[in-house]
C-alpha cells in the first residue's frame, strides 16, 4: 500500500456519529435560529458601515474616527473571543448565545441614539462585547449535531449566514437610510435581534455522548491556551487568517465609502455594491464547504492547500479590481478567497481534541479578530494620507501574504491532526 493511501485510509472515520443526535425537525430548526441569529449579528455591524456617509457628514467625523468605529468592535472580540470559548465548552452553550445576542442588539439600538462619536464609539464598544463569541460556540454546537463526514457542507451552509447578514444589513441600511434616516434605520436593525436571541434557549445544548473526562485531566484557561500554542499548524494557519482579515475587515467597512467617493455612486447604490459581495460569499462559503468534504480523500492537509490557493489568486484578482476601479474583477477576487473560509474552520475544528472545538475556533477567531481590528484603522489612516483608491488596492497584499503562511501550515498538518486523534482515544480509554 502506498504511502498516500495509508494516510487516507488513516483519516476514514471509524465513528461518524454526532455526539448529540436531534430528530431532522430540531436540528434544521436549531440550526435555523443560530443561523438567522448570525445573520441579525453582521446585519447589525455591517449596517453601519453603509450608513457611514451619512454618519460622516451629520456628525463631521474624520477617516481615522470611521476606522475606529469599525475596529472597536472587533477589539472586543479580539479581547474576549478566547476567554468566553472556553468557558463555553464548560456551561450550558444555548444560555451564552442567548445572553450575546440580547447585548448586540441592545447595544446596535443604542447606537441610534448616539449624538456624537463617543457615543457611537461606546455603541460600538458593546456591539462587540456581544459579538464577540458567538460564532465558535455556534460551531461547536453545530459540529455536535454533525456527522464528522459532513461537517464541511454543514459549516459551509453556516458560514452563508454571513454574507446573507451582510446582504441584510447593507441592503436594509442603505434603503432605509436613504428614506428615514440612519438612526431610525440602525435601532430597527437591532429588534430582531432581541426576539431571536430569547429563541436561542430553546436550542439542545447538553452533550449526550461526549467522552468522560476526568477533573484531574481538564486543562484550565492558560492550559488550554499552551495547548493552542503548542499545534504548530492551528497557530500557523491563526496568523495567516489574521493578515487576511486586514483586508477583508478594511473592505467590509470601507466599501460603501469607496464607491460613494471614488465611483460616484449613492448611498443605497454603495450598499448594493456590499450586498454583491455578500452574495459572493453566499455562493463561495456552501461551496467551499462542499469541496472540503469532497477533497479529503486527497489528503487531511487540503485543508490548508485550498485556503492557501484561494487566498493568492483571490488576493492578486482583488488588487487588480481595484487598480482599474473594475467591480467585476474586484468580486470574482473575493469570491475565490471566500472559497477559503470553510476549508479553514473545519481545521479549527479538527486540530484540538474534540473536547475543545469552542476553544480551538476561540483561539483561531481572536487571532483573526486581532488582525482585522486594525484592517479598517489602517484602512482609514492611509486613506487620509494617500487616498482611498490606493488603500483599497494595496491592502489586498495582505490577503498574498496570508496565502503564503497557509502554504507553510501544510507542512505540520497530519502529525498534529494525528496528535490530536490519539489524546481522543485516550480520553475515551480514561
Amino acid at each position: 500500500m502506498s504511502k498516500s493511501s495509508e494516510l487516507n485510509n488513516s483519516l476514514i472515520p471509524t465513528e461518524d456519529e454526532p455526539l448529540m443526535k436531534l430528530s431532522t425537525a430540531k436540528y434544521l430548526v436549531s440550526f435555523g435560529i443560530i443561523y438567522i441569529l448570525f445573520a441579525l449579528d453582521f446585519a447589525s455591524r455591517y449596517g453601519m458601515s453603509t450608513l457611514f456617509p451619512m454618519i460622516q457628514k451629520e456628525l463631521s467625523l474624520t477617516d481615522p474616527q470611521l476606522g475606529l468605529l469599525g475596529s472597536v468592535v472587533l477589539f472586543c472580540i479580539a479581547v474576549l473571543i478566547y476567554p468566553i470559548s472556553y468557558l463555553a465548552d464548560k456551561f450550558n452553550k444555548a444560555k451564552f448565545i442567548s445572553v450575546m445576542a440580547l447585548i448586540w442588539s441592545i447595544f446596535s439600538i443604542g447606537s441610534g441614539f448616539a449624538s456624537g462619536f463617543l457615543g457611537l464609539f461606546v455603541a460600538r464598544f458593546g456591539l462587540g462585547v456581544g459579538e464577540a463569541s458567538y460564532m465558535p460556540i455556534s460551531l461547536s454546537l453545530i459540529t455536535d449535531w454533525t456527522r464528522k463526514s459532513k461537517w464541511g457542507k454543514a459549516i459551509g451552509v453556516y458560514n452563508s449566514s454571513m454574507p446573507f447578514g451582510i446582504i441584510l444589513g447593507s441592503v436594509v441600511a442603505g434603503l432605509m437610510g436613504a428614506k428615514f434616516g440612519w438612526r431610525n434605520t440602525l435601532i430597527i436593525l437591532g429588534i430582531p435581534g432581541v426576539i431571536f436571541g430569547l429563541t436561542a434557549l430553546a436550542i439542545p445544548a447538553k452533550k449526550k455522548a461526549a467522552p468522560a473526562v476526568s477533573k484531574a485531566k481538564e486543562l484550565s484557561i492558560k492550559k488550554s491556551l499552551a495547548l493552542c500554542f503548542k499545534k504548530k499548524t492551528l497557530l500557523i494557519m491563526s496568523i495567516s487568517f489574521g493578515i487576511y482579515s486586514i483586508t477583508s475587515a478594511a473592505v467590509t467597512v470601507w466599501l460603501p465609502s469607496y464607491c460613494v467617493r471614488i465611483l460616484r455612486l449613492t448611498v443605497p447604490q454603495g450598499g448594493m455594491v456590499l450586498a454583491v459581495v455578500g452574495v459572493m460569499g453566499l455562493l463561495a462559503f456552501p461551496l467551499g464547504g462542499v469541496a472540503v468534504d469532497k477533497l479529503i480523500v486527497k489528503g487531511i492537509s487540503t485543508r490548508a492547500w485550498m485556503a492557501a490557493i484561494a487566498y493568492l489568486v483571490g488576493g492578486a484578482l482583488a488588487f487588480g479590481g481595484f487598480a482599474f476601479a473594475f467591480l467585476p474583477m474586484v468580486f470574482i477576487g473575493f469570491f475565490i478567497s471566500l472559497t477559503a473560509q470553510s476549508a479553514i474552520i473545519t481545521a479549527s475544528q479538527e486540530l484540538l481534541p474534540e473536547k475543545y472545538k469552542s476553544t480551538g475556533y476561540g483561539f483561531m477567531g481572536a487571532i483573526f479578530q486581532i488582525g482585522g481590528m486594525f484592517g479598517p484603522t489602517i484602512a482609514g489612516l492611509f486613506s487620509q494620507w494617500f487616498g482611498l483608491q490606493s488603500t483599497m488596492q494595496y491592502i489586498q497584499l495582505f490577503t498574498v501574504l496570508g496565502a503564503l503562511g497557509f502554504f507553510w501550515s501544510v507542512k505540520y498538518y497530519v502529525k498534529d491532526y494525528r496528535q490530536s486523534r490519539d489524546e481522543d482515544a485516550a480520553d475515551v480509554v480514561a
